[in-house]
């Protein structure tokens, strides 16, 4: 039972599509797929605390994550990207590393000292989430709407992917361990999956937008 394998393929291949058929975002969105990879490190912390997947090859980083973490990043951007028509982005190489290094290493800090103090590890997620959140919009507040519309726009298509992806493979809800959760379900899947969701789409556009210095303007 591939689902997770199967779930990151369709992902990829939507992500993949979308950079075609919008090329006038199709930069910015291919940097912000790729500089979504290294998130699939995070398995080392999330597997097999949070959830223990079927992956093809036994890898501590598996292909599986890498393809996950590549079309979210993407798709999250050019659903933001289309549903704004006057963004406006500056692609300066040096900046995007410096900027991608210490948002990353704050919440990689964020997520081990949080859950090193006991807290389950997607929950401390979640915090660090919100803690890197709150400080980019403190320094950027114009990309509110951008969490906005992330958050709706992703939370939608994954949660319809999380979904069909259930219905097709029932079984592939004992991936998720349950000691760890909270034993809500939504839509045939645990909730915290809903929220992490709503979390990445809200931050991940932001964060994008502070890598990019991204400008918006009311112009179509």
């Amino acid at each position: 039972m591939h689902s997770y394998l199967v779930t990151s393929l369709f992902l990829t291949a939507l992500c993949l599509a979308g950079l075609w058929l919008v090329p006038r975002h199709r930069t910015p969105a291919l940097l912000s797929a790729v500089l979504g990879v290294p998130g699939a490190a995070y398995s080392l912390v999330f597997v097999p605390t949070y959830w223990n997947p079927v992956r093809i090859l036994a890898l501590p980083i598996g292909i599986e994550d890498v393809l996950f973490s590549f079309a979210n990043g993407g798709l999250v951007w050019l659903l933001v990207a289309v549903w704004t028509p006057g963004i406006r982005v500056s692609i300066d190489a040096a900046t995007v590393a410096k900027r991608w290094l210490a948002v990353t290493a704050a919440f990689t800090l964020l997520l081990v000292v949080i859950a090193r103090a006991g807290v389950p590890v997607m929950h401390a997620g979640l915090v660090g989430a919100a803690v890197i959140f709150g400080a980019l919009l403190w320094l950027c507040p114009a990309y509110w709407p951008l969490a906005v519309r992330g958050a709706i726009a992703f939370t939608i298509l994954y949660g319809a992917i999380l979904f069909g992806s259930l219905q097709l493979w029932p079984g592939a809800l004992s991936q998720w361990n349950t000691r760890v959760l909270s034993g809500i379900v939504f839509l045939g899947a645990p909730v915290e999956e809903v929220v992490w969701a709503l979390a990445y789409g809200a931050l991940y556009p932001v964060v994008m937008a502070f890598f990019l210095d991204a400008r918006m303007s009311h112009r179509r």
